[in-house]
């Protein structure tokens, strides 16, 4: 008896609960006004917006405190951002500025090629100014989409510089991803120091490209050791629609995959995003007037010109003894680019020893043997390897070969932990005075 009495009792329990789940079920249908269930998007839309946020507040929390390479990265992110802003409002207030710049807080980034990007994000690629086909689509484009979904709260300059910011931070977590998974916890750290300290890495937070080319370019490398071939494939497009060496890093990737043994289709596929992504841009130069070979073209209003690189690496050396002699500046111009070419030269030898990826090594060839090609004679350039000390920043296996020096060579430690802050503030003063640097 008493065991039919507790099936009795549960089953009029169990009667109870459906009772309530059919009274809860006919008052949302009530709520909506229909016979239907309410869905899931119904719901989170009667959500209060405060809520949600504090769901993705939440979420976002979880997130950072439970990846240590995101908050190593936010945190060198931090440290760089607050560095850069005091030094650089501090130097606009206190030091003569070459020619006039804007010193309020807001302005004081605002010049050199900063210009140009805001000028083809408010304008494109028009006939007004053809030689700014030389600069690649996708860092103006991003910066537009900024400025329209804030509904131009945020002005094209501050829009440029969030999206530097964005792909600065990105650029900080691949790099320690990346090295992680190729060598070690130790070296992916000093790889990050070396780029957030190394004397032009401060170009990764002003309003230029090289934040949003180097993010697509560390994303490429990594999803092809991770063997995700499709987002390798849109690694590349999107470099390819950032930078001129873009196009380029097909070789590399192509090494990564015959080394994964990837099918030929695959291989094709993924290494025709690229040239479609250039071609995409030299169709829209050609529908605005600027022509199909536009972005070549507009190198003849920069005065540069192609030549071999041992000629580029010639004329470096040929300018350092000339201008040696009358105690001109370019003579520490010309130094600092031919130092930056020479110093990632060095490095690949490091590489080789070291038996780095043939992918990596490809690579940081690639990005030094480009510009050593394409010397220029402009009349203001301070340099024939005009920028170089910026342009070899994509090369990112050198800070990875860094920190293996820094590991073996406490010497290399001591100097870098020294000399690398010291030039970059030092460079990073002079270009916020409006001083050519790179």
């Amino acid at each position: 008896m008493g065991l039919l009495a507790e099936r009795d009792s549960a089953a009029a329990l169990v009667g109870d609960r459906e009772a309530s789940r059919n009274t809860e079920h006919e008052t949302l249908s009530d709520y909506d006004g229909g016979g239907e269930a309410a869905s899931c998007e119904d719901v989170s839309r009667r959500t209060p917006v405060s809520e949600l946020a504090g769901v993705y507040a939440s979420r976002a929390r979880r997130w950072v405190t439970e990846n240590p390479d995101l908050r190593l990265a936010l945190f060198w992110w931090l440290a760089s951002k607050v560095i850069t802003l005091v030094l650089g409002w501090a130097a606009s207030a206190i030091l003569p500025a070459n020619h006039i710049v804007n010193k309020s807080f807001a302005g004081i980034w605002r010049h050199w090629d900063t210009l140009l990007f805001i000028d083809l994000a408010r304008h494109g690629y028009g006939g007004h100014k053809p030689y700014l086909a030389a600069f690649f689509p996708l860092y103006p484009m991003l910066a537009s989409v900024v400025h329209t979904l804030t509904l131009g709260a945020l002005s094209t300059y501050w829009s440029a510089l969030v999206v530097s910011w964005v792909f600065q931070l990105g650029c900080y977590y691949l790099l320690l991803r990346l090295c992680r998974r190729e060598r070690s916890e130790h070296v992916a750290r000093m790889s990050l120091q070396n780029l957030v300290i190394w004397p032009t890495g401060f170009f990764l937070g002003v309003a230029y490209s090289e934040p949003v080319f180097i993010f697509f370019i560390l994303l490429a490398f990594w999803a092809a050791r991770e063997k995700r071939w499709l987002c390798v494939a849109g690694a590349y497009a999107l470099a390819s629609a950032s930078g001129v060496e873009g196009v380029l890093l097909g070789l590399p990737i192509l090494i990564e995959m015959l080394r994964s043994r990837v099918g030929m289709k695959t291989v094709l596929a993924a290494l025709s995003s690229g040239p479609a992504a250039l071609v995409a841009f030299m169709i829209y130069t050609f529908s605005q007037g600027l022509g199909f070979f536009a972005f070549l073209d507009a190198q003849q209003h920069w005065s540069r010109h192609t030549v071999g690189p041992w000629n580029g690496l010639a004329v470096g050396f040929g300018d350092l003894v000339h201008y040696a002699r009358w105690g001109s500046n370019i003579f520490v111009y010309t130094a600092i680019d031919l130092g930056s070419a020479l110093a990632v030269l060095g490095l690949v030898w490091v590489m080789l020893r070291g038996r780095y990826r043939a992918s990596w090594i490809v690579w940081t060839l690639i990005v030094v043997l480009v510009p050593l090609s394409s010397t220029t004679r402009l009349s203001f350039a301070p340099t024939q390897l005009m920028s170089m000390s910026r342009l070899v920043l994509p090369a990112f296996p050198i800070f990875v070969a860094v920190a293996d020096l820094r590991r073996r060579h406490p010497l290399v430690d001591n100097a870098v932990l020294w000399a690398a802050p010291a030039l970059q503030a030092f460079f990073f003063v002079l270009w916020t005075l409006n001083y050519w640097i790179a």
